[in-house]
């Protein structure tokens, strides 16, 4: 009898063992079951946040590309500097940045030329100078429209009726408006992230950051820009933060203004060498300009002879003057070499 009650209890024990066996086993499988449900989740949830980071970021860049308007602001108010031409701009509200330049005479031709040439270069760098100093010698003096390209939409070129006295071209620029100094995917900003920089500051680096990828200013010439009363007329604390945050390669910034000094201009090795380090020209370091003019690949002879053609054609001069003129150290500064060159080849 004993022995018949002890089978009964090791059997029930048995099964009570088992059934607690079996429903921890179960909890064990719907635990299983939702984590990998809530993994699930997650991952759908991490595939739609890349997906929207993505095409935000995406149409963040396609918003803000090609020029600002302040930029080609920035661009105007430099070469306006160096020019003596009335030269404006104003926002068009079909999305334009619209540059004006005047020409009060023929005799302002040749300024108009240089400063047409500078503008459109530094604004669109797919036009070269051979195409800019065809298009100006066509159509100035015209009333003449013909279409632009890349951020450029299209050049007007008007000339002077009954109530105007001047000719005047029209640069019609494609830009982006930017509020406030501010655009969405501003890279300038690493510790100007930091709330606690005046905004001003952060503007003011922004500002120093557009005249060095778009004029290839020196560090001085962009700090006087920006503290100029005829310029950005930030304060000496603004703009000395932003030279101290501005990551600038200045060799590389003089040897871009040597190429458009020989480009547009024509200049010899020491006439763009001392426009490089003159307090009234681009104002860079000694060691600056001089890296830039050894790294300068021009034709000076050929450079010469332009500059014979334009005296030849401008001034009437004659072939024993305008070689003075090529060699003067007060004149062009050309040597012997590359002057008598252009006057060998003066037609």
């Amino acid at each position: 009898m004993k022995k018949e009650k002890s089978k009964k209890s090791i059997i029930i024990i048995i099964v009570v063992v088992v059934l607690i066996m079996a429903a921890v086993a179960g909890k064990n499988k719907k635990d299983k079951d939702e984590d990998d449900t809530t993994t699930t989740v997650a991952k759908v949830t991490t595939t739609t946040e890349e997906v929207t980071t993505k095409a935000t970021t995406e149409a963040t860049t396609e918003t803000v590309s090609g020029l600002t308007n302040h930029e080609v602001e920035s661009i105007v108010g430099a070469i306006k500097e160096k020019y003596d031409l009335k030269i404006e701009t104003s926002e068009s509200p079909a999305g334009w940045t619209i540059v004006q330049i005047y020409a009060d005479s023929e005799d302002d031709f040749e300024n108009a030329k240089y400063v047409f040439t500078e503008i459109t270069r530094d604004i669109e760098d797919s036009y070269s100078n051979a195409d800019l100093s065809s298009i100006f010698d066509e159509f100035i003096g015209k009333e003449e429209s013909i279409d632009g390209q890349g951020n450029i939409n299209k050049f007007i070129f008007s000339a002077p009726n009954d109530d105007e006295n001047y000719w005047r071209i029209d640069i019609y620029v494609t830009t982006v408006k930017v509020v406030d100094d501010v655009t969405e995917n501003d890279d300038t900003s690493t510790e100007d992230d930091n709330t606690s920089v005046p905004k001003e500051y952060k503007s003011a680096l922004k500002k120093a950051k557009a005249y060095s990828d778009t004029l290839h200013m020196s560090k001085a010439a962009i700090y006087n820009q920006l503290t100029s009363e005829y310029g950005e007329k930030f304060s000496e604390e603004a703009a000395d933060y932003a030279m101290e945050h501005l990551d600038v390669d200045y060799k590389y910034n003089a040897l871009k203004k040597a190429e458009d000094y020989s480009d547009t201009m024509h200049m010899s090795k020491a006439g763009i060498y001392d426009q490089l380090i003159s307090d009234y020209g681009e104002k860079f370091t000694e060691e600056e300009a001089q890296y830039a003019v050894d790294n300068l690949e021009a034709d000076y002879k050929k450079n010469a002879l332009r500059k014979a053609k334009d005296y030849q054609e401008m001034m009437d001069m004659s072939p024993s003057a305008i070689y003075d003129q090529l060699v003067s150290d007060y004149g062009e500064k050309f040597t012997d070499e590359e002057a008598q060159y252009a006057i060998d080849n003066l037609e």
